[in-house]
């Protein structure tokens, strides 16, 4: 188990834990979307 040994370790791991799951979050909501593209795509090799 961590050892919070005073108030500001306190803050630090809690902003930390705070952003982690909003970071998250908004990974999920944007990689929810579907991306959707349209069109023609043509390779060659160049000699």
């Amino acid at each position: 188990m961590i050892n919070i040994n005073n108030k500001k370790q306190l803050e630090v791991l809690i902003f930390t834990l705070i952003a982690i799951i909003t970071l998250g979050v908004g990974y999920a909501g944007i990689t929810a979307i579907n991306l959707v593209i349209n069109g023609d795509a043509t390779t060659s090799v160049n000699d």
